[in-house]
């Protein structure tokens, strides 16, 4: 948007100058339309800094009265901080959301002890840490940017050189060559433009949080200072998260041209020029470092704080419902592989005895049944509406769709035996069992994008790969090894191994899963129990043991909202739930 004119008055059909910038309403204003928005309740909490008439850049207002304002409740101040939920809240907030609550403070009670200098410092080199970070990664688009424009060039002169050599029969070719190269490199070009832009856009809210930190520093209060910094603080932790997802989408591209073996010797005989091939391979970390950590140390309240909740790894699971998983159209006892909590929070089940899988309702009742061509065996969610389901015999992943009906939609053929399964952006990873004993990343097509296997010194230790599943950020996978009775977690961006796990309690590990703490618990099948770790791959305890009843763990699943897991057992019609109780 045009940044010297006033959005409000153009939509009017009126040309005005804009003096300010709503970065809230992403649109410039009038001085006129400027008063029209700070008296809109809706509005007047918004964050507005003035164009500079020289230059056209975007400088601080002095007015800083907004950063008092509830962003809910835009007639009432902040005015206490939750230390039980870290957050601030105005009196509205605080009577609704807060009278239980351990640790509510004043503000103004808790600036006597607040060190907004100390805080003011760690804001500002987080705020530097993310900017450089970033800096590295737009630097690396317009790298490949470069680099795919040479390469474009070396292949349009290969491509005009051949074609001195062939005759007028083959000026086709020619044109259709020239053609993929430039669709390639257009295609490749937008994505780069679209990552720039993605990276400005953060880029462009750093900095303004920057000069937030810098305007509240020098003209605001001490309140206005807290405030300000805590929310610099919320940001830097959502910046953080999100450019790890966007350092991930970024990767060296370049174009090769490939002539035919043949062309030189058969001329009459060939079908193309060659092949154009774009190339992305994984950034070193020489090249292109890890984000570095932030320093975010949580605002406290003074005074005797009682944690909000406890750990965890210091609960107990406390068994608090089951229910039969079996139906009448199954013919044997049920064999539940897996399972997996829908969107709708319904249960979807995979029989693998009985060569079906079925939704179970909120009431635990069968809501609808699907027959498969033979047994499946996993199962993730691939949309709010789609799952993948693994078909090992077939060599295929069967994608369903799971709404009120259970309807299969295609099948994606794949080159080995598929087992478990799971998904994450667009990719689905799956373990080939002792087919290959390795992991694979596939597109939703089936195309093999990337191969997971442990290093040659231990492969022949880590055999038969059954279970995979990640950490809520996406950067770590970790595979049960069936025949190795281990636990590995990988490290998702470099494939290296980050801990491995044995036990002699654990015997055959299949399913896995991690809990909103971090947490790994992985199933023992032929120990009858279920592990415990830390997120560093460390025993914390077993957590249910089912040698008495001589049950086979074969599935865990968390609903990390609610601090509940379900369980299936090998051979077994019964799911059992559990509660991590405080």
């Amino acid at each position: 948007m045009d940044k010297d004119k006033c959005a409000m008055c153009k939509r009017r059909k009126l040309h005005t100058a804009a003096l300010v910038y709503c970065h809230d309403c992403r649109e410039p204003l009038c001085e006129t339309c400027r008063d029209y928005h700070d008296a809109a309740v809706t509005s007047s909490h918004h964050h507005v800094t003035r164009i500079d008439g020289r230059n056209g850049s975007l400088s601080p207002t002095v007015n800083l009265s907004s950063v008092e304002i509830c962003p809910r409740h835009f007639e009432e101040r902040i005015s206490y901080f939750c230390n039980d939920h870290n957050t601030l809240c105005c009196n509205t907030c605080g009577f609704l959301e807060h009278r239980k609550c351990n640790k509510v403070t004043p503000l103004d009670e808790l600036l006597e002890t607040f060190d907004i200098g100390g805080k003011s410092k760690e804001v500002g080199n987080n705020i530097v840490i993310l900017t450089k970070h970033l800096k590295q990664i737009l630097g690396k688009i317009a790298q490949n940017v470069s680099t795919l424009t040479h390469d474009k060039n070396i292949i349009l002169q290969e491509v005009r050189s051949l074609r001195i050599n062939i005759d007028n029969k083959l000026r086709a070719l020619e044109k259709d060559i020239i053609s993929f190269t430039e669709g390639n490199h257009k295609s490749e070009e937008l994505d780069m433009q679209s990552q720039t832009q993605r990276g400005n856009q953060f880029m462009h809210d750093i900095v303004n949080d920057s000069k937030q930190l810098n305007l509240v520093m020098t003209y605001g209060s001490n309140m206005q200072k807290f405030i300000t910094l805590h929310k610099l603080e919320r940001n830097q932790e959502r910046y953080a998260e999100a450019i790890v997802d966007y350092q991930v989408i970024v990767q060296d591209v370049s174009m090769k041209f490939t002539v035919d073996k043949i062309f030189h010797d058969l001329i009459q005989t060939i079908k193309s020029f060659g092949k154009i091939t774009v190339r992305r391979t994984k950034l070193s970390t020489e090249s292109f470092p890890q984000c570095p950590p932030l320093t975010i140390t949580p605002i406290r309240s003074a005074g005797r704080v009682r944690p909000m909740h406890t750990p965890l790894c210091e609960r107990k699971a406390v068994k608090v419902a089951e229910f039969n998983a079996r139906i009448n159209e199954d013919s044997t006892e049920c064999h539940i592989s897996d399972f997996l909590h829908l969107s709708d929070s319904r249960l979807l089940l995979v029989d693998n005895a009985n060569s079906n899988i079925k939704i179970f309702g909120k009431d635990k009742k069968c809501e609808t049944s699907l027959k498969m061509r033979s047994r499946p065996w996993n199962v993730t969610q691939i949309s709010t509406s789609d799952v993948a389901v693994t078909m090992p015999r077939e060599k295929v992943i069967q994608i369903v769709e799971a709404k009120e009906n259970l309807i299969l939609t295609r099948g994606i053929r794949t080159r080995l035996k598929c087992w478990d399964i799971t998904s994450i952006n667009d990719k689905l990873i799956i373990t080939t069992g002792s087919d290959d004993h390795c992991v694979l990343i596939l597109d939703m097509t089936g195309t093999e994008l990337r191969t997971i296997r442990p290093p040659d010194f231990i492969r022949d230790k880590l055999l038969r790969p059954c279970h995979v599943v990640t950490n809520d950020r996406q950067s770590t996978l970790y595979v049960s090894y069936g025949d190795g009775h281990k636990l590995v977690a990988y490290n998702l961006f470099t494939d290296e191994i980050m801990f491995s796990y044995k036990d002699k309690e654990l015997e055959t590990p299949t399913g896995a899963d991690t809990d909103k703490d971090g947490n790994v618990y992985v199933c023992s099948y032929g120990a009858y129990c279920v592990h415990q770790l830390s997120p560093s791959g460390k025993r914390i305890k077993k957590i249910i043991s089912k040698a008495k009843e001589k049950q086979m763990p074969l599935s865990i699943k968390f609903l990390k909202t609610m601090n509940r897991f379900a369980i299936s057992f090998g051979g077994c019609d019964l799911i059992e739930i559990y509660d991590m109780s405080e």
